[in-house]
């Protein structure tokens, strides 16, 4: 029986992988016009040109998406069909944690056809690379946990943000240990010291070596943010909703405000999916996301994708105005 349900799933990422090619070799409109053009260009390069040349052609610098890039390209791998493997990778490993956390095959399946899957899938490009990463992070124990951790924000530096959103409820347990108000003990208090001190260091070692980069994407998108009560609706719903259902009620609400705050400074367009993306991870790690109030934003973001897939089928994007 086992045999036949991964037989199943094999057989799902397959059909996956095919459908990614046709969307993708579709989408060639938006940003995917500076991606294949950079695509073609490290075809022909060493590595270290092809990490050197990333930021002038996609404006951004993260080395380790240069790099896997470069090899498919240097091997000669059609761009659509080397994204498309590694598609279904990301596929296979999402299914992986799902039925590890026991996600419901219902909920899984409008997981599968999710509108922000489908733009990792397509035009968010460095950052389902990351996402990869932290999905096969999430499938082992063993030391190359650090080492996929590690890569997240070497794909793309936006899943920093996701670190300090897990982080936080860590980090608010060590502040109340030393204020001496709980009974965690030195061993939680020592985990959350060396958390924190990670974090930091984190974001001391990616500003310092890309501060120039990461900077002015924050300008960038802030100047840009629509910061109306419209733009936030989306993510104060998450909030709500989530906090309702979710059994660790503090634990949640620690989780999502980081995103919910930096919605109002970055605005929706970039924010509304890591917030959605960290709704889900924590009410999956809490064992609510088959709760029926889940579904209502899951059936929404899958019919959402009906347009967006027609979109970049008529105009070459998924973001028709």
């Amino acid at each position: 029986m086992k045999i036949m349900v991964g037989a199943f799933w094999v057989i799902l990422a397959a059909i996956y992988v095919i459908f990614s090619y046709c969307i993708t070799e579709r989408y060639v409109g938006g940003d995917q016009v500076f991606y294949r053009q950079f695509y073609d260009f490290i075809s022909t390069e060493n590595l270290l040109s092809a990490v050197s040349s990333q930021k002038s052609f996609v404006g951004s610098n993260e080395p380790l998406y240069a790099t896997i890039m470069w090899f498919g390209a240097a091997l000669g791998f059609p761009k659509d069909i080397y994204v498309s493997v590694l598609n279904g990778v990301l596929l296979l490993a999402l299914v992986v944690v799902l039925r590890n956390y026991k996600v419901h095959t219902m909920m899984l399946l409008l997981v599968l056809s999710n509108y922000y899957l489908l733009v990792l899938l397509t035009g968010a490009e460095r950052l389902k690379i990351a996402f990869l990463f932290l999905l096969l992070a999430m499938t082992t124990k063993s030391r190359w946990r650090v080492l996929f951790l590690t890569a997240a924000p070497a794909s793309h530096y936006q899943t920093l943000i996701n670190f300090i959103s897990i982080s936080m409820p860590a980090l608010a347990k060590r502040a109340v240990v030393s204020s001496g108000n709980s009974r965690l003990g030195w061993r939680g208090a020592l985990f959350a010291e060396i958390l924190a001190l990670a974090i930091v260091g984190c974001f001391g070692v990616a500003l310092f070596a890309f501060g120039g980069t990461v900077i002015s994407k924050v300008y960038y998108y802030t100047a840009r943010a629509d910061i109306s009560f419209s733009a936030l609706a989306v993510s104060v719903v998450l909030f709500v909703a989530g906090t309702y259902v979710s059994r660790r009620k503090a634990r949640f609400m620690f989780m999502l405000a980081p995103c919910v705050v930096l919605v109002a400074i970055l605005g929706p367009d970039r924010m509304n999916m890591v917030t959605f993306i960290m709704f889900f991870y924590a009410l999956m790690t809490d064992g609510k996301v088959n709760h029926p109030i889940v579904y209502l934003p899951m059936v929404y973001l899958s019919f959402k994708s009906i347009g967006y897939v027609d979109s970049v089928f008529d105009v070459g994007h998924g973001f028709r105005v």
